[in-house]
């Protein structure tokens, strides 16, 4: 991986913890368990075909043909690439923001943090069709310089996008962003220039319960937790 692709991975992979395409509409009613060995431990409730908490809260902004800012709040989101690094957002054709991207070409996403959980959630309360949400919540549209998107200038992390591609999935469409910036407030980054999500507190939804949750303590170092659980390689770990 290039430096430049890996520093972008490292800027962003801290306010993603909770990778998942989440949802907000209604949840089917929980089905009976059909399987499992009972009395070890491994039986499991089915919930049926459903999404999964949590997600994490993205803010996506977009410009309008008349070139008006809006910005909208979207769970069903995550990084699908490293190189070249993307993430991707399923959206709904009934929103605003689908049309914009489709137009458009580009996207931006600004991840706020718990600060800001009030003015995101206003975000996805009201239809930028009807509302300037930006003069509604009292934050201010920055003009990207790297992309024909407009950000959240007071939250602490952004991610600048060009369209790369786009799938439709059935209900939603899953726009896929190439990255081609992040930008972060110097407050919430780390001694070492990467983003600290201690510093940072972004916040999550839960679907089940229409919630959003904090980060919480860290558990754990990456690749570094499980390593009593690795066998050291042997001649016989050698043989095909």
């Amino acid at each position: 991986m290039a430096d430049k692709d890996r520093y972008l991975a490292r800027l962003i992979v801290a306010a993603l913890l909770a990778f998942g395409l989440g949802a907000c509409a209604p949840q089917d009613p929980a089905k009976e368990p059909t399987s499992g060995a009972k009395g070890t431990g491994m039986n499991k409730k089915s919930l049926g075909a459903k999404t999964l908490p949590t997600a994490p809260v993205w803010a996506v902004g977009t410009y309008d043909r008349a070139g008006k800012p809006n910005v909208m709040t979207a769970a069903w989101v995550g990084i699908c690439c490293s190189k070249p690094p993307c993430v991707a957002v399923s959206l709904r054709k009934a929103t605003y923001t689908y049309g914009n991207i489709m137009a458009r070409k580009a996207f931006t996403v600004s991840v706020p943090s718990e600060a800001f959980l009030k003015q995101t959630d206003y975000f996805g309360l009201v239809s930028g069709q009807e509302v300037d949400k930006f003069a509604g919540s009292g934050l201010t549209a920055a003009k990207s310089e790297t992309v024909d998107a407009p950000y959240v200038g007071e939250f602490p992390l952004i991610i600048e996008c060009k369209l790369l591609n786009s799938f439709e999935l059935g209900l939603h469409t899953m726009f896929v962003g190439e990255i081609v910036d992040v930008k972060a407030d110097p407050a919430v980054l780390g001694p070492d220039g990467s983003l600290d999500a201690g510093k940072f507190k972004p916040f999550f939804f839960d679907p089940g319960s229409r919630q959003y949750f904090g980060l919480g303590e860290p558990l754990g170092k990456a690749f570094e937790a499980g390593k009593g659980l690795v066998k050291p390689a042997g001649p016989a770990a050698k043989q095909p």
